[in-house]
Formats: structure tokens, sequence, C-alpha cells
């Protein structure tokens, strides 16, 4: 941990002196405007795609106290410096909520409400800066936004399942479920895969149903026509609304089932370990049971009269064509012994198999019981002196519990605080620095839409944790590992249909922006009922890893499709 940060530190310090080398102040008509330019020594560009071109990305920052460039290296070097910290803040809040566990609160709390919400609040602190600004500003940003929502769905729900189904791959057996642990050295698109838990089922439902809220506004757009240009009829907005609520309603309701599941799944834990106890009962009667019928037996063997017990060597029989066997006996006891706890066991309602466990285990029982109590014998001398030393230390040991539980309280606030800040003050300037990079004003640009760039490096510097964990649990190639990955990257995809969803949709109305996001919407709702598809099973096979990852490729083409000269969509 303590490596993680210096590292943080080091790379942070090594970008923020780089920037430092590339900055000149220039005097601005209203302040100071910080440039990034390679030729720092040459006066400022006065032609039209210069930074007195009221149309420049340094021109509009003019009053801002974030660095700007009108270039394209200088936007790549602040992009790089800006998604580094949005990358180590959503560490940071990943891992304070994490810390919140260890303090002793409700898990289905901590599991159901926290994680879930400080998980989404990169991205909605992205969408919702995107948004702000003078209009004509925000109208333009906006496409950052969408970008980042779209991006963070879609490369959750593609290059995070693929690499966490390749990652977590293990053999299948005969009836198509995953052998934990194995397969390590192979690969095979038919023989390998993971078996989820039913309740990623669930997860998958949720996600479906809250990315139906994204029609509500996109019907509306799409009567009206997604080809059409100027100002947009009033009903799109008020469409736009009551998305909105839609979303709101279903961020709240969808906390309140992760709780609540949160609470069921540890109510069934509790009943596993119940039935567990259960079974441990019967089978310390069973074992007791037949340690007693073995004793009566071979006590009654020992009261038989001499004459009637065979000696070694001879036999009972007059028949002289008889074999003398010496075990014989022991053999015939045994057998009767093994008849009554079988009848014990049939009693009990138990089945053969079981009892014949059991049965092993009674046999080795009394070497156990003698070993321990030797054991029990010198750990009693151990105990009593260590009894006096404990009770002098239990005072302490709650004390120090108590500054612990401080300690971690206090660093778990400090690192959801430093985070969130972090998110909300970088977030803005990482909006323009992708939005310069496609800004035609400039001295030099890259002539795509920024929604392509947001789309790629947003959900990068936002997801990180996310993905990362994803692929260090699938990495344990166990069960119940598989199963919170694929809960995490469903439950991730369900708060952008639903949080993120209810910010964008809110700045639409509240800052009566366009609606001009019909391609975007649609490769987001191809991508998750494609993967819900797939999703909704037990057992995912490698081969299915290949076409949901070719569907990140096929979304960002088909975007560019809809919206070319060609189709003409906004």
């Amino acid at each position: 941990m303590a490596t993680s940060r210096t590292f943080n530190f080091v790379m942070l310090l090594t970008i923020g002196l780089i920037i430092l080398s590339q900055l000149t102040i220039q005097p601005a008509q209203a302040g100071i405007v910080l440039v990034i330019d390679n030729n720092v020594s040459h006066p400022a560009p006065t032609t039209a795609n210069g930074s007195n071109n009221p149309g420049s990305t340094c021109h509009q920052m003019r009053h801002s106290w974030f660095p700007c460039s009108n270039n394209i290296p200088g936007n790549l070097i602040l992009m790089f410096f800006y998604g580094t910290i949005l990358i180590i803040a959503a560490k940071l809040i990943s891992d304070g909520a994490e810390l919140l566990l260890d303090l002793g609160l409700p898990a289905g709390i901590i599991g159901g409400l926290v994680l879930p919400l400080l998980g989404a609040v990169p991205d909605a602190v992205m969408i919702l800066v995107s948004g702000l600004g003078p209009r004509e500003m925000a109208q333009r940003k906006i496409t950052v936004g969408m970008g980042a929502l779209a991006g963070s769905t879609i490369m959750l729900l593609t290059l995070a399942w693929t690499a966490s189904l390749i990652i977590g791959r293990c053999d299948l057996d005969e009836n198509g479920k995953a052998i934990e642990q194995t397969g390590a050295d192979k690969f095979s698109l038919t023989r390998q895969g993971v078996t989820v838990m039913s309740d990623v089922k669930n997860g998958v439902v949720v996600m479906v149903i809250t990315s139906l809220f994204y029609l509500v506004v996109q019907i509306a757009d799409w009567v009206y026509g997604p080809t059409k240009v100027g100002p947009q009829p009033s009903y799109i907005r008020k469409c736009a609304l009551a998305t909105m609520i839609l979303s709101i309603i279903g961020c709240i309701g969808n906390i309140a089932y992760l709780i609540w599941d949160s609470k069921a799944a540890q109510n069934r834990q509790q009943r596993r370990r119940e039935e567990m106890l259960k079974r441990r009962v019967v089978q310390k009667f069973i074992l007791n049971m037949t340690s007693q019928a073995f004793q009566l037996k071979v006590d009654n063997a020992c009261s038989q009269p001499k004459s009637t017990i065979p000696k070694a060597g001879t036999s009972q029989s007059n028949d002289p064509n008889q074999v003398n066997d010496p075990g014989q006996a022991n053999d015939e006891q045994e057998e009767g012994t093994n008849e009554k706890s079988q009848l014990i066991a049939a009693k009990a309602g138990l089945s053969k198999k079981y009892f014949n466990a059991w049965k092993v285990m009674a046999a080795a029982k009394e070497k156990e019981e003698e070993e321990q109590q030797q054991s029990e014998k010198s750990n009693n001398e151990s105990k009593q002196d260590d009894n006096q030393a404990n009770t002098c230390d239990a005072e302490d040991k709650d004390c120090d519990e108590a500054e612990d539980r401080k300690k971690v309280l206090r660093k778990s606030i400090l690192m959801l605080v430093g985070g969130l800040f972090l998110v909300t003050y970088f977030s803005d300037p990482m909006c323009n620095a992708v939005v310069a990079l496609t800004n035609e004003h400039n001295e030099n640009y890259i002539p795509i839409s920024a929604f392509y760039i947001s789309f790629v490096v947003n959900p990068i510097c936002s997801n990180a944790s996310e993905l990362i964990s994803s692929m260090q649990f699938a990495a344990k190639r166990k069960r119940l590992n598989i199963t919170v990955t694929y809960s995490q990257l469903y439950g991730a995809a369900a708060m952008n249909n639903t949080l993120c969803l209810a910010v964008f949709t809110g700045l639409v109305y509240f800052r009566n922006l366009r609606w001009d996001s019909s391609a975007e919407v649609l490769v987001i709702l191809l991508v998750i009922w494609f993967v819900g598809i797939f999703g909704y099973r037990d057992t995912y096979k490698v081969w299915m890893g290949f076409p949901i990852c070719f569907m990140y490729i096929f979304s960002i083409v088909l975007v560019a499709i809809l919206q070319s000269p060609a189709v003409g969509w906004r």
C-alpha cells in the first residue's frame, strides 16, 4: 500500500513538472491565460486559429486558472495529467468505501448503498460538469458527458466482461459446470469457462429493465426525427424530465434491492451455517451411538464363559475339515457391530454413504481422544499462566481496538473526501481538454467528434478501479469470486442506467439543451441487451467472450455510420 502511494506521488510530481515546463503566461483581455505551446519563446499567434480567435480553447478559458492548449500535443499532455488524477481519485473513493467494512458497519448498507453509489460518482460528476458553463459551450461539451456514459457502460460490459472470462476460465465437467482452480495451463473455447451463482441472473434482469428508461426520451426524439436540426419541440424536453424522474426512482429502487439482496444473502449464509451445525450434531450423535454399540459388543464378548471363547489355533466345531482362522471371531464381532450401527443410522434417517464416512471417523475418534487428552494436559498448564497475562492485557486491547477504529474511520473519511474533491475539481478541465482536442478553431486539432475520445479515454479514468478489481477477483478462479466480478459489472451498468442517466437528462431539461444522442443511446441499448442474452445463464464459455468483445468495436463503428453524412443522425 505504501509502495503504491509512493508511486502515485512520484508520477504526479513528474507529470506536474512536465506541465510546468510547457507553461507560458500570456496577458488576456480579462485575466491571465496559461497556454501550453511547443514554441513558448514565440509570441502568441494572431492567425484565425490562434489564441486570439474567439472560438479557440484558450480564448474561451481566459477566465480559468487551469492550463489550456491550442494544439494537439499540449491537449494530450493535459489529458494524461488529468486522467492520472482521476484514476487516483477513483481508487481513493473505492478504497475508502471498502475501509468502512472494517468498522463493523452492516455489510448490507456498505455493499448495497455505499459502494454502488460511490462507484458511479466519477461518471456522474464527469457528466455533470460537461453541461455547465455558457449554454453554447455546454451544448458542445455535453457530447463528452454522453461519451463518458456510453463508454463506461460499454467498456465494462464488453472488455471487462471478456477479460474476466478469459482470466478466470476453468475446465468444465460433464454437466457443463466449471471446476474451480483448474485449466490455467490450457485454453479451449468450448471446454472451458466460468460458472456463476444464480444471484447473478437477478443483476442481469435489473440491468436490462433499467435500460428501458432510455427509450422514454429517445422514442420522442425518433418521432421528431433524428436527422432534423434546429430547435426541438417542447415534448422532447418534457420526456427528458420524465426520464430523469424515472431514473431517480429506478436508482432508489435499485439501491433498495441491493440492500435487501445483501441482507437476504446474509440470511442465506446464516441458514447454511445452521444446516452445517445440524449435520455436525447428527454426526456427533451417530459417532457416539456407534462407539457405544461397539463397546457393548466387546463387553458381552468378555463376559462369556471361557469355554465358549475360542482360543488361538483352536475351533469350536468338531468338524475336522474346518480350517481354523484366528481372526474369524473378530470379523464376526465387527460384522455384528456394523449391522447394529447400520440399524441406528437407518433409524436416524441417514443414507448408507454418510454412515460409512462417519464410521471411518468413529474408528479414528479413539486415537484422537487420546492425543487430545495429552495435549489438553500440557495446554491447561500453559493456560493458567497465560490467563493472568490475558486479564491484564484485556483492557489494553479494548483501548487499542477503539483507537484502531478511530484511525480507520479517519482514514476512510479522508480518502472519500479527497477522492470526491479530486473528481469534482479535475473533471471539468478534463472535459475541456477533450473538447479542445477536437476544436476546429485551434491551431491544430483532430477532426472527429469529442464523443469518440471521451468514449475511449474517460471510462478508463473513471472506472479503472472496477476494471482492475474485476480481473483480480476473476484471477482466483473460484465460483464465489467470479460471481462477485460479474455482479459488480452488471451492477455498475445498472447504476449508469439510473444515476448517470438522471444527471444527463436533468442537464438537458434544466439547461434547455438539445437531445442529440440518438446514435449513442442506440448502441448502449444494443450492447446491454446483447450481453443480457449471453449473461442470463449459469455458465459462460470462453467462446462467448469474442462476440461480446467485438461489440465494443461494433458500437464505435455503428455510431460513426449513423452520424455520417450518408445517414445524418445528430
